[in-house]
Formats: structure tokens, sequence, C-alpha cells
């Protein structure tokens, strides 16, 4: 399944326990410090969804449903050269 960036942020607010720097957070999503790197990893469903780099992100895995390609056993192959994708910066989600 390809999730959206809702979807995932949502599935990091499961109960579970974090520390850091000592200090238990209550939500990576909305910590000062974790919420960087937590927005960081949203790019990946950031572009899973993205219709011009969809391709590139999104394979099949063994029972035919969609993916995001890392979750593959092999990368699959790519249909055409990358750099010909990326002719424009890919725009980031803003941290507050």
């Amino acid at each position: 399944m390809i999730r959206t960036v809702e979807q995932y942020l949502e599935s990091l607010r499961d109960g579970r326990v974090i520390y850091n720097m000592g200090e238990r957070v209550k939500d990576v999503t909305t910590h000062p410090i974790l919420r960087r790197v937590i927005m960081r990893g949203a790019m990946d469903w950031v572009l899973t969804n993205d219709p011009k780099r969809r391709d590139l992100f999104v394979t099949k895995n063994e029972e035919g449903e969609e993916v995001h390609f890392l979750w593959t056993p092999t990368i699959p192959s790519v249909s055409r050269p990358i750099a010909s994708t990326y002719k424009k910066p890919i725009s980031v989600l803003p941290v507050p």
C-alpha cells in the first residue's frame, strides 16, 4: 500500500515509547528535534504520491500490490535515466 504523508505521520502516533536525551517524547511528530527527522522520512511518501516521480519510487510486490521500492527484496530497474527526471528541485515539507 502506498501511504500518504498524513497516514505515515498518524502511524507514528501509536503509543510507542521514545526517549530523547533522557526525556520521554509524547509525540515524535511534534517534538522540536525529532520532527525534523520524521519530516525527512515523510519525503518518501511525498515522492511516491507525486505523479511525476511515482514510477521511480513505486513497484509491485510479490502479491501485485503497489509498494515503495525500498520494501521489495530486489530493486526494480528504471525505464528511463533518473537524471532526466530531476530537472527541478524537489520541494520539501515545511518544518515548523
